[in-house]
């Protein structure tokens, strides 16, 4: 499984026109051969594919399939020291070499991303910081950092920096238990500001204009494009291009926005942001709600307008959906949804944790009320939560079908039936038996079901 073998690398494009190319680091576009960047156009390979790979270069996962591969074979652990600064001195090796002829390398340091491994070299950078999580966090930078400055350095020793473009860029927002993504709500693998906004550097001397600000929205996705109008590649039509050249409107500083829109999609559509101009709509699963952001007056998105603008609203719904109909059907699924699903939840579980006894009494029968507005008038609601001493909950509400009892618990749901060995389903928690599927379910919309496979004879109601 991986990227589609159709598809059009940059490392190909640029490959075409003369360019040496190089890929180093992690690599999580497909594990299988045919998917590794040897044969994505590159000539020179130094890292993993995957995911959570640690900083020692030990083989990794049950089987120890992943492995630090150099051009399709295993390198030896014994003969790496550190990934961050094994990736630095491949990068500086594969430019020695190449200094005397056009190359592009794709370096994806794979720091700060978990596990958080680091040498004592690095803790020593951040020993000021209290905090163990963000201290050990903070060292990997620091080794991302040293890293991006020896490459530098060197360039400039080559005499070759200052023809040299470099792009410097985060994957997505800081994640939750160290990184600091500021004023903004949110962080990895959310669509709210904290998730998608990032540093994202460009530096050409001879080219481009130095120590300035570029204020209009852009996106990673336009550093193909960009990087093709720089090696002087005319681009093809049929590429069909999503991302946009910078060049001219870093040049000149432009004020024309370089994107009408920007679109993001997660996995099958379960969240989607579409931003234009200084409004953002975001669809947040986990949230279970559609909302709209004014970024020029609420760069922290707490006030929701979408029922003050409802005609922009719809305006922006619209243009998803005619981006949305032209892409790809999803191949996987993106396990980011699960993660902040449960973030969310702890979260939920926290705040309600802080209540007083009497709060939390009402925000239970909240949770009652609201559970009446979609449960078949034929199911009864009871409430059988009880508060611990430690002031959580472990059920909040029982729904009484007929016989039956189906129980919601913080702690997960509890069988209801314990002869019954089919498979459960859940909706915002609440389990349901087979029996009770077509009782309880009336609709889907507002409701962040799970889709499973309905059983035999059971029609999803859309």
């Amino acid at each position: 499984m991986g990227t589609p073998k159709n598809e059009v690398f940059l490392s190909k494009k640029l490959k075409e026109v003369g360019y040496s190319t190089c890929a180093i680091g992690k690599w999580h576009l497909g594990d299988h051969p045919n998917f590794l960047p040897p044969k994505r156009g590159f000539d020179h390979w130094f890292g993993f594919s995957g995911g959570h790979m640690n900083y020692w270069g030990y083989p990794y996962s049950k089987n120890k399939t992943m492995h630090v591969q150099r051009n399709g074979k295993n390198v030896d652990p014994k003969k790496l020291t550190y990934l961050t600064d094994d990736f630095t001195n491949e990068a500086l090796s594969f430019i020695k070499q190449q200094k005397d002829t056009p190359f592009f390398m794709y370096l994806s340091y794979n720091a700060p991303h978990s596990p958080d491994h680091a040498t004592k070299q690095y803790l020593e950078k951040a020993d000021h910081i209290e905090n163990g999580i963000r201290s050990v966090y903070a060292a990997m930078i620091a080794g991302v950092d040293e890293g991006v400055g020896r490459i530098d350095s060197l360039l400039t020793r080559l005499g070759i920096r200052e023809n040299t473009l470099i792009i410097f860029l985060s994957d997505n927002g800081g994640r939750l238990d160290a990184a600091n993504n500021g004023q903004f709500r949110g962080h990895k693998g959310m669509l709210f500001e904290g998730g998608i906004r990032v540093p994202f550097t460009m530096s050409w001397p001879a080219k481009l204009p130095q120590n300035t600000t570029y204020n209009q929205p852009v996106i990673s996705l336009d550093i193909f494009s960009t990087c093709l109008a720089a090696a002087n590649v005319k681009l093809n039509d049929s590429l069909r291009l999503d991302g946009k050249n910078l060049l001219p409107f870093l040049k000149n500083n432009l004020a024309e926005a370089p994107h009408k829109a920007l679109f993001w999609r997660v996995a099958n559509g379960e969240e989607y942001a579409i931003r234009k101009g200084n409004y953002k709509l975001i669809k947040s699963a986990y949230k279970n709600k559609t909302m709209l952001f004014d970024l020029s007056k609420d760069e922290m998105e707490t006030h929701d307008i979408s029922s003050l603008k409802p005609e922009l609203f719809n305006e922006l719904e619209k243009l998803y959906t005619n981006w949305n109909r032209d892409l790809a059907e999803p191949r996987w699924t993106d396990p980011h949804i699960l993660n902040v699903k449960k973030e969310e939840q702890d979260v939920q579980n926290i705040r309600f944790k802080s209540l007083s006894k009497k709060e939390k009494e009402d925000a239970l029968a909240e949770e009652i009320k609201d559970l009446r507005k979609w449960v078949n008038p034929k199911g009864k609601v009871r409430r059988v939560s009880k508060i611990e001493e430690d002031g959580s909950k472990t059920i909040a509400l029982a729904l009484q079908m007929g016989d039956r009892t189906v129980f919601h618990s913080e702690e997960g749901p509890a069988l209801t039936n314990k002869e019954q060995k089919r498979k459960e389903y859940y909706l915002n928690g609440i389990e349901f038996t087979y029996d009770d599927w077509n009782e309880i379910m009336k609709g889907r919309e507002g409701l962040p079901w799970y889709k499973k496979p309905a059983p035999k004879g059971v029609t999803h109601r859309n």
